[in-house]
């Protein structure tokens, strides 16, 4: 059966009534929903009321249960209570009677108290006992006592036990009140005990043996028919099946009728299991005496549903409101809508009509801009048997109309090396393994040469799935054919040289997609990485992976158009070797990297070259490390002529002392006054010079011994160290020396740094004897050490001539010197600029003042 195919009419009509059927069948179902669920709300709530109202019922039968057996409870413990205050009273009675009775002159005997105990029993109808607390026997009521025996010993004749009994009531003090139960018979029996301290009595009172059942009913019967309140009581004895309520006195169970409860407590208690205790929640179990309590229970409950029915009533009118009045917006919505797809279905039909026009001016465009393309199209009807020629694709291959004209004849053209592979692509077309056509060869020109296309084309069949039309587009591609020739001459070129061509994809493998022969330098083949067995990040050093990657991207991010790194890579015999690469991004359409195509050159020989520069260059830096140490250990021995003139300097007033002690010596042993005290105030004399020099060659020995490694010193007891080298040679020229500033700390040589002070104060001593020369003034040498924010400052400044500016620039210069030929070497202040930059990453520089020279020390502080 045909598919039936739906005009814009039918569409119309569709989107015009089908909203309103859809918007009447869901406004009678939410109409029935609504209903269906207000009803089920509605006996919902009534259930829940009712429920509520038989719960509260159910509690207040309960709680009026337990109120009236716990007001059962108490009468009976009222009952006994009123027994007790009996039995208190008889037993006072007693003993007034006995305490009149008694005399002074001797004990009361049991047989004078008889008749006052006989009167008593009979007036009161109760029963005494007179026990004596020495004997343990009973003076009277030996009746009871044995009764009492019997319910603690079972046993009635046996002495001991009575003495047990009446020591048993002695020990419950001077006055006890005691209840005596029989629990096989159900009795009680009260007794009320005094002791009498005159007599050695013990006297007592005994009720007579009350029923606990038959309290127990008597209370119930007071209870159930005092009873005022809503709900009425009833008595179930059932061992004896009775039944007692306000209107049955004691009647068998079997004529009461109508009692609601009855047939449930008879069902609970059948079977007379009386030991087991029964559990209901409107029943209360006497168990010892057989009896059930129960509560009627009144009609079932009627809840007043009138308010409810009301407000569920109102709910479904105002749903139904609701509901109606939503369904009519939304039908005035649809008929709005239903004008508006009306008049948009107008406004298409107008518009389909000019677009019919337009298209068929574009189609007339199209053939036109065909015809005047560099493409060629040619057109095949299969029924026909006809193929039409563009003029282009004529042109293209310089043949006329009358030249080609048939299907066959362009097969005849297509080079025989390329015509086994077009026409089985065409073939696999036609069968539809593949949706078009697309390939490139050669085709004969009608010179007799061949030139090189790009043809794209697709065959469209008929109904019945032959083969109809051929449509096929043309395109010279003789130019990029010479590219690719170029390019495959290069690769050639490359083959046996150092470079190797590569293409990698931009991915984190770097998986190639090319790669030249050339490749075979490093000991791999095409397919090793090409085929997918390793990748090129595979053959890159592993220190270098990250390098290159790291690179590649950041390259990429910031906008560049290639890169170029040096890194290694490993050989299939896994031997490192140093490469440099340079690749060139290759980009999509939308800009994204998504290639990289360029060549990798060894330099394994140039970075050997480098290295053993490299390693040529560290051995001549060593060696000038090694020379310059050499330099400064001859500058301190250049100084030594000074130092040994420091020296005498320092030596000749000890020296002085030591001959002058020695004359006062000699003077007062020739005079005979040389006593043991003068010998000792001469001898500590000489040795404390001796001391002094001694210590002079100690400081002048551990400042000519080089500084091996950097410790912590303080500059300031650095330069103070220096100046004492040197303070007598100075005191000597009548030149002042003056240390100012702060305790600095910093990591260096120290020994060092007092060799430069040394240099920079010989050269300003020099300086100021220089200046001297031509008229007397005061010498001055000021030395300052002040604490910066990362490193220490020491300033060295003198009062003499300032040095010319040609000077100025070259006296850090070796071997330049001023001075003459014996009295400088010129390597002095050459040395300490060494030492302060080189040794200590310092800097020394040197500028006039107005005053004279100044020369300034930068040390970092680590």
């Amino acid at each position: 059966m045909p598919r039936k195919r739906y005009s814009l009419g039918d569409i119309e009509n569709l989107l015009t009534y089908l909203p309103l059927a859809f918007i009447g069948f869901f406004a009678l179902l939410a109409f029935l929903l609504s209903m269906v669920v207000l009803s089920a709300q509605e006996e919902h709530e009534i259930g829940l009321l009712a429920q509520r109202q038989n719960l509260r019922i159910d509690f207040e039968r309960q709680k009026a249960l337990e109120d009236f057996i716990a007001h059962i409870q108490q009468e009976i413990t009222q009952h006994f209570r009123t027994k007790e205050l009996e039995l208190i009273s008889h037993v006072d009675t007693l003993q007034g009677v006995i305490e009149g009775l008694k005399r002074p002159e001797s004990m009361l005997g049991i047989t004078e108290l008889l008749p006052f105990l006989t009167r008593l029993e009979s007036q009161h109808g109760v029963r005494f006992a007179v026990l004596d607390q020495e004997t343990l026997l009973p003076n009277y009521g030996l009746e009871e006592i044995r009764t009492l025996q019997e319910l603690i010993f079972n046993n009635l004749t046996n002495p001991r036990s009575t003495q047990l009994t009446i020591q048993y009531i002695l020990s419950q003090g001077k006055k006890s009140t005691m209840t005596w139960k029989n629990q096989p018979e159900q009795t009680i029996w009260l007794s009320h005990f005094q002791a009498i301290p005159f007599n050695a009595w013990h006297v007592g009172a005994f009720s007579s043996v009350n029923s606990l059942a038959s309290l127990t009913q008597e209370a119930l019967q007071r209870a159930i028919h005092s009873h005022q309140g809503v709900y009425k009581f009833w008595v179930y004895d059932y061992e004896k099946e009775l039944f007692f309520d306000a209107t049955h006195p004691w009647v068998p169970t079997a004529k009461v009728k109508g009692v609601v409860g009855l047939a449930e407590a008879k069902a609970l208690f059948e079977g007379k299991h009386w030991q087991t205790q029964k559990q209901h929640p409107f029943l209360y179990d006497f168990n010892r005496f057989r009896l059930a309590i129960g509560v009627h229970t009144p009609a079932p409950f009627m809840p007043d549903t009138q308010e409810i029915v009301q407000r569920f009533n109102n709910e479904r009118f105002v749903w139904g409101v609701l509901i109606v009045a939503v369904a009519a917006v939304m039908l005035g919505a649809s008929l709005m809508f239903s004008g508006f797809i009306k008049d948009i279905f107008a406004a298409y039909n107008r518009r389909f009509e000019r677009r019919n026009t337009q298209l068929q001016a574009l189609k007339e465009r199209f053939e036109l801009a065909i015809i005047a393309s560099n493409d060629g199209l040619w057109d095949t009807n299969f029924q026909t048997g006809k193929t039409f020629f563009s003029p282009t694709w004529l042109r293209m291959l310089g043949y006329t109309r009358e030249d080609v004209r048939s299907y066959a004849q362009w097969q005849d053209l297509i080079h025989p090396e390329d015509k086994e592979r077009v026409l089985k692509a065409m073939q696999e077309h036609m069968e539809g393994q593949r949706e078009h056509f697309v390939g490139e060869y050669r085709l004969r020109t009608k010179v007799g040469r061949y030139r090189w296309v790009l043809a794209r084309g697709k065959l469209f069949k008929d109904k019945e799935g032959r083969a109809e039309r051929l449509l096929m587009m043309t395109m010279a591609i003789v130019e990029r054919k010479r590219m690719e020739k170029a390019i495959e001459d290069t690769h050639k070129l490359t083959e046996g040289g150092h470079i190797v061509l590569l293409r990698w994809r931009n991915d984190e493998a770097f998986s190639l997609t090319f790669a030249s022969k050339s490749l075979k330098r490093f000991g791999y083949t095409q397919d090793d990485l090409l085929q997918g067995v390793l990748t090129y990040r595979d053959i890159i050093h592993p220190e270098d992976q990250e390098m290159v990657r790291h690179s590649v991207h950041e390259a990429i991010t910031t906008g560049k158009r290639s890169v170029s790194l040096t890194y290694r890579i490993l050989t299939k015999a896994h031997e490192s070797r140093w490469v440099f690469s340079h690749a060139i991004f290759l980009r999509d359409d939308f800009g994204k990297v998504t290639d990289l195509y360029g060549y990798i050159y060894d330099i394994t020989a140039i970075k050997a070259s480098e290295q053993e520069l490299s390693r040529r260059v560290a051995e001549e830096v060593h060696k000038n490390r090694e020379k310059e140490k050499l330099l400064i250990q001859q500058s301190k021995l250049a100084a030594m002529g000074e130092m040994l003139g420091a020296i005498a300097h320092q030596w000749r007033q000890p020296l002085n002392h030591i001959s002058l002690l020695l004359h006062f010596v000699r003077d007062l042993f020739v005079a005979g006054k040389l006593d043991e005290a003068s010998m000792r105030k001469y001898a500590d004399e000489a040795k404390a010079q001796v001391a002094y020099m001694s210590q002079t060659i100690d400081d002048f020995r551990n400042f000519y011994q080089p500084s091996k490694d950097k410790t912590r010193f303080c500059v300031k007891e650095a330069l103070l160290g220096a100046v004492e080298i040197v303070k007598h040679q100075f005191i000597h020229y009548e030149i002042a020396l003056h240390v100012k500033g702060e305790a600095c700390e910093i990591v260096g040589y120290e020994n060092e740094f007092k060799q430069v002070v040394l240099n920079i104060l010989t050269n300003a001593k020099d300086a100021l004897l220089l200046k001297r020369a031509n008229g007397p003034f005061e010498a001055r040498i000021t030395l300052t050490c002040k604490a910066l924010s990362k490193g220490v400052r020491v300033t060295l400044c003198n009062n003499g001539e300032a040095i010319e500016e040609g000077i100025m620039e070259r006296i850090f210069e070796p071997y330049f010197t001023t001075k003459f030929e014996t009295q400088g070497t010129g390597i002095g202040l050459y040395m300490s600029k060494t030492i302060i930059e080189e040794n200590m990453k310092g800097k020394l520089e040197a500028a006039n003042t107005k005053e004279g020279v100044c020369f300034t020390v930068t040390l970092p502080v680590v």
